[in-house]
């Protein structure tokens, strides 16, 4: 994770900050062992509850959004049980940086002894502000539900399917799917677009004139 100053009244920005899990293939949970399932060099399988160290720089705060499945302490996460863990991080800002926008990020905790499934999450299209509510749709290869999640809140709402916009910049939504007793959960599935001002971007105008028939 790496935070970058704007010069002028911005927010410092928070980037990506999940190290294995957010590569793909999360983290395995089987007979109260643990495994990387991401690129790593290490063969060994942690024991249960083995803390797994998340990057970041000084003030940046980290909270697990989901301490049935994981917590987190300073920038420590331990994993309780299987399912999918998602993680904020927040920075307050200084005398330099305005607050940076909170972000999170997922990855699911997984059984070897469940069958996995995938998601399937197309990019939405880019969207003006005062664009109305639209919906997102996304497929669970377990036909299992999928569950729709915003990580920028300022930006873009999620009820359900249904998006909501709330202010220019870039609109972030995770796809999810927990799985149950026979599924482990999915990979969550991240897709962003850009919300830009109303009558602004590059895209293409169109002006529909009323037809007369004489």
């Amino acid at each position: 994770m790496r935070q970058s100053r704007i010069v002028g009244n911005h927010a410092a920005q928070i980037k990506t900050f999940l190290g294995g899990p957010s590569r793909g293939g999360g983290l395995y949970m089987s007979d109260g062992h643990l495994r990387l399932a991401a690129r790593q060099a290490s063969e060994r399988r942690p024991v249960r509850g083995q803390r797994h160290r998340l990057i970041g720089l000084a003030g940046v705060r980290f909270a697990s959004l989901t301490t049935a499945i994981c917590t987190v302490t300073g920038n420590t996460v331990t994993l309780i049980t299987t399912g999918a863990c998602a993680i904020q991080a927040t920075q307050a800002g200084n005398a330099s940086f305005n607050p940076a926008p909170p972000i999170a990020q997922s990855f699911a905790v997984k059984s070897s002894q469940k069958q996995d499934q995938t998601i399937t999450f197309a990019k939405p299209a880019d969207k003006r502000l005062g664009d109305l509510p639209f919906s997102v749709n996304a497929t669970a290869s377990s036909g299992l539900p999928v569950r729709f999640t915003s990580n920028t809140s300022a930006v873009c709402t999620v009820s359900g399917n249904t998006v909501t916009l709330i202010a220019t910049g870039t609109c972030s939504i995770t796809a999810s799917q927990e799985g149950n007793a026979q599924i482990n959960p999915a990979t969550p599935v991240t897709q962003s677009f850009i919300v830009s001002p109303q009558g602004g971007g590059g895209g293409e105008q169109r002006i529909y004139l009323p037809l007369v028939v004489r």
